[in-house]
């Protein structure tokens, strides 16, 4: 059985829909057992009938939300996902067997990106924040996301995985696993002067912790 935790900002109708499409899907087409863990990032107006729901009364960022998701799952394989993903069927097994590898730190669907045709087929291996998996060994050793960034959003995945290549684990892209994501379905809804400085912050503290490399996203 596997945790798998969504997260949500309620800001609009749209919002709602992005939600709950990606639950419809991960219910249609998960092939493991799992748990579901809705962490909201605002106060919902409409209801919800899942496993578990966790709801900040503000938004607090990915990072704290993924924390938050994160110290209430029950199982050992974790799985983050933002709400703008579709996935398709049989999408965690692969995702799931290669963590079972005592070298591999996080695994990644392959995946479109950025158009509406969900009938697309041009999948990549994209090693990003939208949807990964990993053991919750991995997470003690290399989390919590909200560390010591001074915003509360944005590079806290890069950090997490540059944390885990640090340990000598890897990061595998599965071509068996795939998914339909939107993107920015949520960021483009609260760009903003004050998100925009702390993006820029992030990305400085990122830099300056790492030497501005990010390896993986050229492997």
């Amino acid at each position: 059985m596997i945790s798998i935790v969504v997260t949500h900002m309620p800001v609009n109708d749209e919002m709602f829909y992005l939600t709950q499409t990606c639950v419809l899907k991960l219910r249609e087409n998960t092939i493991n057992p799992f748990e579901l863990i809705i962490v909201s990032n605002g106060l919902i107006t409409k209801s919800w009938n899942e496993d578990i729901l966790v709801v900040n009364k503000e938004n607090r960022g990915n990072a704290k939300a993924w924390d938050m998701g994160i110290n209430v799952a029950s199982n050992n394989v974790i799985v983050l996902m933002d709400n703008d993903v579709w996935v398709e069927k049989n999408w965690d097994k692969e995702m799931v067997e290669k963590l079972s590898d005592d070298n591999v730190g996080v695994t990644f669907p392959y995946s479109i990106l950025g158009t509406d045709d969900y009938r697309a087929t041009d999948y990549r291996g994209r090693k990003d924040g939208f949807c990964f998996a990993f053991n919750w060994d991995v997470y003690d050793m290399c989390g919590p996301f909200l560390q010591d960034q001074p915003f509360h959003s944005y590079y806290e995945d890069d950090n997490f995985f540059m944390n885990v290549m640090d340990k000598g684990l890897n990061l595998v892209a599965c071509k068996n696993s795939k998914v339909f994501h939107k993107g920015q379905g949520t960021t483009k809804k609260i760009l903003n002067k004050e998100v925009e400085d702390g993006i820029e912050s992030n990305r400085k503290w990122f830099n300056d912790k790492w030497n501005g490399e990010i390896p993986y996203l050229t492997k």
